[in-house]
């Protein structure tokens, strides 16, 4: 069972709903994003602030500006 869940968040399948070869770097990134806000805001831990600042951080050093702008 979580496996599956967890091949389910993986950035590959996330990139099949949007099969734009710039927006998949970034879409990659996604559950680390979703990750991160579930731990700031549901649970309140402080390590969840910093997550989603590194998540926010690696799609805006993707390669394209447009891979930024297409999430």
């Amino acid at each position: 069972m979580t496996g599956g869940v967890a091949y389910q968040l993986s950035g590959i399948l996330i990139s099949y709903v949007h099969p734009d070869t710039t927006a998949t770097l970034c879409l990659d990134v996604l559950p680390l994003a979703f990750l991160a806000l579930l731990a700031a805001l549901r649970d309140r831990r402080a390590w969840g602030y910093p997550l989603l600042a590194v998540a926010i951080a690696l799609c805006l050093l993707s390669p394209h500006v447009q891979t930024t702008t297409t999430c």
